[in-house]
């Protein structure tokens, strides 16, 4: 989960890419034109970044810009080296006297030399009507044309009930064929003549991300209700439809799309959790699963996301396990902002590391820093307002890890706040359902996960945590936030040592 400023139900996520056909291949400027009546005061925030696949995989971070009007009721920006990388994508959130307002659903292409007008009427009642026009508009016209089909999708809705006789294959394969013949695309192919072919294929490969995503799900609720001979079989077919399906997709899209990147990843557990027969998937065997069965920069990307994720969503892993995984990433990954990825995590998460000497102000203004718990074992967690993850872990280690050492005075928990607002940071330690006051609880002084401790790790958002030694080194830099058992045996590890 990321916090964003002003992000919350929306991001107007563009992807510049080089555009063939009537237009010359090559990296150039976007200009972006917003025209909205009685804006004064308002604001525009604005987020960039050149790598789809890293971003879905939490590996680069945005570009941050607040643009307010250049003259009366109008912005201007200018996004400049459109299609350098191949691709650039860029979110925006449009913040009107303090209430942020929703422009789009889901994502959205630009390419170089892009000129697009959006007229922005305010509706009232937190909402507004967005038009597009100017040179490349058919892009979005034809994304708002498929968020639009794809809200009034009711293909799904069959499969949340309970009926046991209507959890079949031969169920499946029907709503597969209906997933497929759907009207988002023969919305895609009604645009195919106004827009280029590059952002034909990558609007196709993000409506296919999605659609196999949402099978995928259906999936895992059939195999729960098969006997042993059919998951066999369940699982054959499964395999063989969903394999078939994505490798119509060119890798180049692949990464080029968020929602094909996020099917893939999800899908490579599902595929191991099958092979199992549901028995526990550890990050090991999906680690290995990737780095055979995948190949090119498609498995670098997903070995180097998995990684990240690590423990969080899978069978727990012990630190010297994990790090060894890193390792390994390191020497078979080659792309250089991977590789550069990785090399950090290695240097400043690994076990024996020195940690981050922090000095932090709890809600009474006092300096906390690391060398004030010398000779003590220290969890630290990271969160911020709003994070349902983090809101998660707060009440598991209230319900396990904080009895299991309340007379250990050896231990100390302190929590770190990502919240960029003081006001909201205290109100939550009140409230007690991210930390609570037996915590040391700490505040990144406004900057929330922008602060140096928390770019230093790579932390962008929550939960996320940290184990730190009597030495003031780490002992684990993933330690596991959705298995407390294990986690407590982590930090009984660290005490005895």
């Amino acid at each position: 989960m990321k916090p964003s400023i002003y992000i919350l139900l929306i991001l107007l996520l563009v992807y510049g890419v080089i555009k063939a056909g009537p237009r010359s291949v090559h990296a150039g400027k976007a200009v972006f034109y917003w025209r909205i009546p009685q804006s004064n005061n308002d604001t525009l925030h604005l987020y960039t970044f050149s790598d789809p696949a890293a971003y879905s995989a939490c590996i680069e971070e945005p570009k941050a810009y607040k643009i307010t009007s250049d003259k009366k009721d109008s912005f201007r920006f200018e996004l400049p080296d459109v299609g350098s990388r191949g691709n650039t994508r860029f979110s925006c959130a449009l913040r009107l006297k303090g209430e942020t307002f929703p422009i789009t659903a889901h994502f959205y292409l630009v390419e170089p030399d892009d000129s697009i007008d959006l007229q922005i009427q305010k509706l009232g009642s937190g909402k507004i009507q967005v038009k597009y026009s100017g040179r490349g508009f058919e892009k979005f016209s034809c994304a708002k044309a498929i968020d639009s089909a794809f809200s009034a999708c009711n293909i799904w809705n069959e499969w949340n009930n309970d009926n046991q006789n209507y959890w079949t294959l031969d169920n499946f394969k029907k709503t597969w064929r209906q997933a497929f013949s759907f009207s988002v695309y023969a919305i895609l192919e009604s645009y195919k003549s106004q827009i280029s072919s590059e952002a034909y294929r990558i609007i196709q490969a993000d409506i296919e991300g999605r659609m196999l995503s949402n099978l995928d799900i259906i999936t895992s609720r059939i195999y729960l209700r098969c006997n042993k001979l059919k998951k066999n079989n369940a699982r054959v077919v499964f395999n063989h439809l969903f394999h078939q399906r994505a490798e119509q997709i060119p890798e180049k899209y692949q990464l080029l799309s968020p929602g094909f990147f996020n099917y893939l990843m999800a899908n490579t557990a599902s595929e191991l959790y099958r092979e199992k027969n549901e028995k526990d998937v550890s990050l090991k065997d999906i680690y290995y699963k990737i780095k055979t069965n995948r190949k090119g920069m498609t498995r670098e990307y997903l070995l180097s996301a998995m990684l990240w994720y690590g423990n969080r969503f899978h069978k727990t892993l012990d630190v010297l396990s994990i790090d060894s995984l890193w390792k390994d990433a390191f020497l078979v990954v080659n792309a250089p902002i991977l590789n550069e990825f990785i090399l950090n995590r290695i240097t400043r998460k690994s076990k024996g590391r020195n940690a981050f000497n922090f000095s932090l102000p709890d809600p009474w203004n006092n300096n906390i820093q690391l060398e004030d718990f010398q000779g003590k074992v220290i969890l630290i967690d990271f969160w911020f307002t709003g994070c349902g993850g983090c809101l998660n872990y707060s009440r598991s280690l209230e319900e396990s890890v904080y009895p299991a050492f309340k007379d250990n005075p050896d231990i100390v928990f302190i929590s770190i706040s990502g919240d960029t607002n003081r006001d909201t940071w205290l109100q939550s330690i009140r409230q007690g359902k991210y930390t609570r006051n037996g915590n040391i609880n700490l505040f990144t002084n406004g900057m929330g996960f922008d602060h140096p401790m928390t770019k230093y790790y790579d932390f962008d958002g929550g939960p996320n945590s940290l184990l730190i030694d009597k030495q003031g080194k780490i002992f684990s830099g993933n330690p596991p936030t959705n298995d407390m058992n294990t986690l407590i045996a982590l930090i009984k590890q660290a005490l005895a040592e």
